[in-house]
């Protein structure tokens, strides 16, 4: 096994990863980064930015899934059962010192991600993509 750096990547994709990771540093970026960590620290759910975007209130946000160049850290959170994540986009994110219980990420893109020291417990993965390579 031989280790790859993951910026070395045939499909690493560095504006992309610029983008949507400096998106979330601006003064607006903090604000809705706070506002959905604590949506996600209240359980998250199946599509549960969906009725914020609509309403145009999540800024940057491409669309419902979009979560991509966000970071967690030290988060300890204990999901209820369900689809707490399903189809969000994660990629190009970070995620240090977190522990998820009784997660749900059903197809759920990690493409790119960084997970540091993270912990799943009972935890659900279908359908999922940790990196796309072309």
């Amino acid at each position: 096994m031989s280790f790859h750096r993951i910026d070395l990547m045939p499909s690493f994709d560095r504006q992309r990863a610029r983008k949507v990771r400096e998106r979330w540093e601006s003064k607006d970026g903090r604000a809705l980064h706070e506002k959905i960590v604590d949506l996600v620290r209240k359980g998250a759910g199946e599509d549960f930015l969906q009725w914020d975007f609509e309403q145009g209130q999540l800024g940057f946000l491409e669309d419902y899934w979009d979560l991509a160049g966000i970071e967690l850290s030290g988060e300890a959170i204990e999901f209820p059962t369900g689809d707490n994540f399903e189809n969000i986009d994660f990629s190009y994110g970070k995620f240090w010192h977190c522990t998820f219980t009784n997660a749900c990420f059903p197809q759920t893109q990690f493409n790119f991600s960084r997970l540091y020291k993270s912990n799943f417990e009972i935890a659900s993965f279908l359908l999922l993509n940790f990196m796309v390579q072309s």
